[in-house]
């Protein structure tokens, strides 16, 4: 299956369309042949509000993989001489992050290493282009 790309042009927020693309795409997978993008909207996506965020769910991540839409990792580096409020970073993140993303944890010689998986390179070249991702949204206004 070739790669899929997913394009902020794509995306105006508009999560609905992005479920109706994946779904049309997993046609060929049994388990989600008859469903409807009802059925599996708040399954996918974290929050059900079509303007809060574009955070995907763990069935979110399998489902954008077996439809094979690219994707990109960044660890999530965080300054241990700041504090750090993960409710603050996941509003600031919701809010500013204009394309799918994935929060998780990848595991490296048994350590926890945090991460973030961007589905727009357009989002993914700019975190990498200020090194890091708290930097990236402090960017933004």
């Amino acid at each position: 299956m070739d790669k899929l790309y997913i394009h902020t042009q794509m995306i105006v927020s508009n999560k609905i369309k992005i479920t109706q693309y994946v779904l049309d795409n997993l046609q060929s997978h049994d388990r989600y042949k008859s469903h409807t993008v009802d059925q599996v909207y708040l399954r996918w996506w974290m929050t059900g509000r079509n303007s809060e965020g574009m955070r995907i769910t763990d069935e979110g991540k399998v489902v954008f993989e077996l439809v094979g839409i690219t994707h990109y990792d960044i660890e999530l580096k965080f300054n241990k001489e700041k504090k750090f409020n993960p409710q603050s970073f996941i509003i600031q993140c919701n809010k500013k992050i204009k394309c799918p993303y994935y929060l998780g944890i990848k595991l490296e010689d048994k350590t926890k290493i945090p991460l973030i998986r961007l589905y727009d390179n357009k989002i993914a070249v700019l975190v990498a282009l200020y090194g890091d991702l708290l930097l990236y949204l402090d960017s933004i206004k």
